[in-house]
């Protein structure tokens, strides 16, 4: 049995500066997050904080176990070339035009047919 992977995507395509600045928050977020840090003079590794994923509409989907991120994905160019949007006064420092973020995240505990419902009949 092997703990389970799970990868989510999501193209942004901001409107304005904000959210251009939310968009980088979050980015930073999830790569800070994932990564371990060193303790005890460097000697080990502190795990990285695990996350706890919950769909909006869970009823046909499915339970995702605490997990951590495992790998983090920008993608800057999705269109295929570089695009850059500024303030409407053309102030400010260029953003990406769209930006693809892919996060994966590993389970940290097994599924088991304890952990589940049984199949109706």
């Amino acid at each position: 049995m092997n703990f389970r992977d799970h990868t989510f995507s999501w193209r942004l395509s901001p409107k304005n500066r904000e959210e251009s600045d939310t968009i980088r928050n979050i980015i930073d977020f999830f790569k800070f997050y994932s990564h371990p840090e060193y303790v005890a003079g460097g000697l080990f590794f502190k795990y990285p904080e695990f996350f706890n994923i919950r769909f909006h509409h869970p009823d046909y989907l499915f339970a995702i176990r605490p997990s951590v991120c495992t790998d983090v994905k920008i993608n800057y160019h999705t269109q295929g070339y570089p695009a850059y949007v500024r303030n409407a006064d053309g102030s400010g420092a260029p953003a990406p035009a769209e930006i693809e973020l892919t996060l994966s995240f590993k389970e940290t505990e097994i599924v088991t047919k304890n952990s589940l419902n049984p199949p109706a009949s």
